[in-house]
């Protein structure tokens, strides 16, 4: 299975360190981020990983041409940037090699075990698989509801009345074909605003029982490498 690991974002929210640094490669505990998602899909035996890029850019493929390892990693350079759903369809010629496609926010720290996941959503027929966490913040998230049957029946960005604490880990497996009839219209295209919506009832979610943290802002950052301190066998 192939990999889109969505790596383009500006990091605002951690100015001043991501003037000079893209955010994918903010360091936690000496290491940066992405080297974690490498290793992580390292273990796994996953040795396709598709990155798109947009923000110092230049310094991402710096890094990953002094990347040894067995893994093929491609860049995908975004002049402008695209979304999460666009660039997935601006790519789309990529991601359908294989039938499907594990798509993931860079922006989170995580020791999912993906094997456990990718056997989920080979046990069903639909679509997509979400990944969710429980959250003690939900009106912060995008929040699931799920029915007896793990199929998502509600999807809503940050809810004033959160209808369960089931929240969008963005980490997904997608069905490439999916992608057969969409096209870009120049306009940022989004994964939980623009695709979601449309698979209500027609996708899963999975719980994850692993550790997952968006590195989001300073105080985040902070709180991972204080974690991570704490917590040398999650990594």
């Amino acid at each position: 299975m192939n990999v889109f690991l969505l790596a383009a974002g500006k990091g605002t929210r951690l100015l001043p360190l991501t003037s000079n640094v893209p955010k994918c490669l903010v360091e936690i505990n000496g290491k940066p981020l992405l080297s974690y998602w490498i290793d992580l899909f390292s273990k796994y035996q996953i040795n396709k990983i598709f990155i798109n890029t947009h923000h110092l850019q230049e310094k991402v493929s710096y890094y990953l041409q002094n990347f040894k390892g067995n893994i093929n990693i491609e860049t995908c350079y975004e002049k402008e940037l695209l979304g999460s759903l666009g660039t997935l369809i601006i790519n789309k010629s990529k991601i359908m090699r294989e039938q499907h496609v594990l798509v993931c926010y860079a922006d989170n720290l995580t020791n999912i075990n993906l094997k456990k996941f990718i056997n989920f959503h080979n046990s069903h027929n639909l679509p997509i698989t979400i990944g969710l966490f429980e959250t003690d913040f939900p009106k912060d998230c995008g929040i699931i509801e799920l029915d007896e049957n793990n199929i998502v029946i509600s999807f809503e960005e940050k809810p004033e009345c959160p209808k369960s604490n089931l929240a969008n880990a963005g980490i997904y497996i997608f069905d490439t074909s999916i992608f057969e009839s969409v096209s870009f219209d120049n306009k940022l295209l989004d994964i939980a605003f623009d695709l979601l919506p449309n698979y209500i009832g027609k996708m899963k979610g999975y719980k994850l029982n692993d550790f997952i943290y968006d590195i989001g802002d300073l105080r985040k950052l902070e709180f991972a490498e204080n974690y991570l301190k704490n917590n040398l066998n999650l990594f």
